[in-house]
């Protein structure tokens, strides 16, 4: 009885946690490519944050993807200039589309801050850049229920 116990607990457990794949894709353009954050929509399509070497924008860029509930591509753009961008996290927004956030390098290797708005058909709207002296990272950015955008990092103050 003592070792039946243990065992209906762990079968329990795996029963409860065990999640239904509502579909599995690979889209990868190059091996250096790697996935960041995805949401779902209330239509059920999906928005996937990814950051690749190999669109041609420059030298490492950010891209979003839209694919629709069993995850066939609607659309799929990268964003960039023309030294390294890096996305860090990717949240809804009210209107169905994305806010982004990350940092670009500069020529000097400093980083850049930035804070970036993606439409629901893909078009960059607007982005902003968060630069001083130092080097600035954003790793996080939320909307409020106002409908403005809060966004978390760090700046390095060379001393």
């Amino acid at each position: 009885m003592k070792i039946f116990l243990p065992l209906l607990g762990f079968l329990f457990s795996i029963q409860a946690f065990s999640q239904n794949t509502s579909f599995v894709r690979l889209m990868v353009n190059d091996s250096s490519d790697h996935a960041q954050s995805a949401f779902q929509l209330s239509s059920g399509d999906y928005f996937l944050l990814f950051n690749t070497n190999s669109s041609g924008q420059g030298k490492k860029d950010f891209g979003v993807t839209r694919t629709d509930g069993l995850g066939n591509v609607k659309w799929s753009y990268t964003y960039g200039k023309s030294n390294n961008d890096s996305a860090t996290q990717m949240k809804p927004t009210s209107d169905g589309g994305a806010i982004v956030c990350g940092y670009s390098e500069g020529s000097l290797n400093d980083k850049d801050g930035f804070v970036s708005k993606v439409a629901s058909d893909g078009t960059l709207q607007w982005s902003r850049s968060f630069k001083t002296d130092s080097s600035e990272q954003i790793f996080d950015v939320i909307q409020s229920f106002a409908g403005d955008y809060y966004a978390c990092g760090y700046s390095k103050v060379d001393s």
